[in-house]
């Protein structure tokens, strides 16, 4: 599986995770708690302006570990912030 968080628009082959639900919105949660998400299932993760949004002292480390959690060994992870 691949993963977007934060998305909203579609695109073939990937799910999305949002905190809001949405026509297109394949799972509700946060970054931070990808509890949704089965361990090692995910082959890349894309992240556009959702960590910048974190406190860098507890949030984040906590969002990474969680993308971690669930990436298969070898996947990626993308993110994009301004």
């Amino acid at each position: 599986m691949k993963l977007h968080i934060g998305g909203e628009e579609p695109k073939q082959g990937w799910k999305i995770l949002n905190i809001q639900e949405g026509p297109h919105v394949d799972y509700l949660g946060t970054c931070t708690d990808l509890t949704a998400i089965e361990g090692s299932s995910v082959e890349e993760i894309y992240a556009s302006h959702v960590y910048e949004h974190l406190g860098y002292l507890d949030e984040l480390p906590q969002a990474l570990k969680e993308a971690y959690r669930v990436l298969v060994p070898g996947g990626k992870l993308m993110i994009s912030v301004p």
